[in-house]
């Protein structure tokens, strides 16, 4: 690769992507880009999906996990934290000797996603997390009945034009019936 295509790496929404991308290029022991950065992002969206389940049986998260949901807690993510958070994912996986798809983390055959791809599970990741805290909080007694009706309203018409999904690269296969109909 050319070391102008190396400075194109997206890391998120960190604050400085060359300096996350200059600590990727450091590593010795590294996946590619398409495939580290995607699995990044699926174990993200897990993390998140666990932090925010507030049911009695919920999961609580090891510290790699809380790591990468303060990470994304912030827009845009502080590079320190983000580098930390990247580190200590790719010790997990145990860099090219471990096995990503073994550990169920990334959902695709033997072929990296393309970064289409990998920017729409970042989209939908970021999309998921602000959606999350633009919720009304509706369990306040303080709010008025009219009040409380155009929270409902809006989440409602939320509803009908967003649909909720786990952001997950290269998660689904293309049907090749859908394909010829449109055709």
């Amino acid at each position: 690769m050319s070391s102008s295509s190396n400075t194109n790496y997206k890391w998120l929404w960190c604050d400085d992507h060359a300096k996350v991308t200059n600590w990727f290029l450091s590593l010795t022991d590294r996946h590619e880009y398409a495939l580290f950065y995607a699995s990044f992002i699926n174990t993200a969206n897990r993390h998140w999906e666990i932090s925010i389940d507030t049911t009695a049986t919920a999961k609580k998260l090891e510290p790699l996990g809380q790591l990468i949901v303060e990470c994304l807690d912030e827009d845009p993510i502080p590079t320190d934290w983000l580098i930390e958070a990247l580190s200590g994912y790719h010790k997990f996986i145990g860099g090219t000797k471990g096995n990503l798809k073994g550990t169920g983390v990334i959902r695709f055959d033997n072929t990296p996603p393309d970064m289409a791809s990998i920017q729409r599970g970042e989209t939908k990741l970021y999309n998921l997390i602000a959606r999350y805290y633009k919720q009304p909080k509706i369990k306040d007694e303080g709010i008025q009945d009219e009040e409380m009706e155009d929270a409902e309203m809006e989440v409602e018409q939320e509803k009908q034009h967003t649909k909720f999904e786990i952001a997950i690269v290269g998660g689904r296969k293309k049907i090749e019936d859908e394909d010829e109909d449109m055709a």
